[in-house]
């Protein structure tokens, strides 16, 4: 799993460059699942906020074919509709102050990146997700009790780039989507220069979309099983 998000080039920037808890009252808040299938009966069930939506990548840039493939697995992003609107998106591919405007909003928090690996044994995604996190030098890095899959850890880590500051929001997990398999999972909030509240509101935000997502079996009209996305 790559720590930036592959074909988003200068429009995200520093903002997809590489969280979550519990909510406490374990109700499920307002909002949407989006089925997300990685070729097993058992599928993901995305939590979508209220007011955010979620893409996949390929359909707000094209990816570079080179690094479209399985072995980069799929990388989907959750968009706060509120300060992000759906007609910015569509001006970003030829627009230089659309692009500069989202990448704005998104280093403000209106962006969360999910980034999953390719279907792969277990161990070999625990082995991933350690190797991605040992370089990375942590100012906080927690066991998660509450949350989508195993092996969770919520961090935050900081860095310098060109004289400007910015703070990461990480949530990595293992979700296994069968009795050998998983997929790694990368939730990121990237922020610029952010105050104290800023980061709240990131920690806030992929706790939420961590803590209400789940794994599930979908049943079809007949009473089978559909792996489908």
């Amino acid at each position: 799993m790559k720590r930036s998000a592959a074909g988003f080039g200068a429009v995200l920037a520093a903002a997809v460059l590489a969280g979550c808890g519990s909510s406490g009252d374990g109700a499920t808040p307002d909002g949407d699942f989006r089925p997300l299938g990685f070729g097993t009966s058992e599928r993901i069930e995305m939590f979508v906020p209220q007011g955010w939506s979620m893409i996949n990548q390929n359909d707000f840039l094209p990816s570079d074919p080179s690094e479209a493939t399985g072995q980069n697995g799929v990388t989907y992003v959750l968009l706060d509709r509120s300060r992000i609107p759906e007609e910015l998106g569509k001006k970003v591919r030829g627009d230089d102050a659309a692009r500069a405007e989202f990448s704005r909003l998104a280093q403000q928090g209106a962006a969360v990146t999910a980034q999953f690996t390719e279907l792969t044994p277990c161990d070999k995604v625990s082995t991933m997700l350690k190797e991605q996190r040992e370089p990375v030098d942590f100012a906080s890095l927690e066991d998660v009790d509450d949350g989508l899959g195993d092996q969770r850890k919520l961090g935050e880590t900081s860095r310098e780039v060109d004289g400007v500051q910015y703070r990461y929001v990480q949530y990595y997990s293992s979700v296994r989507l069968s009795s050998s398999h998983c997929v790694g999972m990368l939730l990121q909030s990237t922020l610029r220069d952010p105050d104290a509240a800023a980061v709240d509101a990131a920690r806030e935000t992929i706790t939420t979309v961590a803590d209400h997502s789940t794994t599930d079996e979908p049943i079809t009209d007949d009473g089978g099983d559909d792996a489908g996305n």
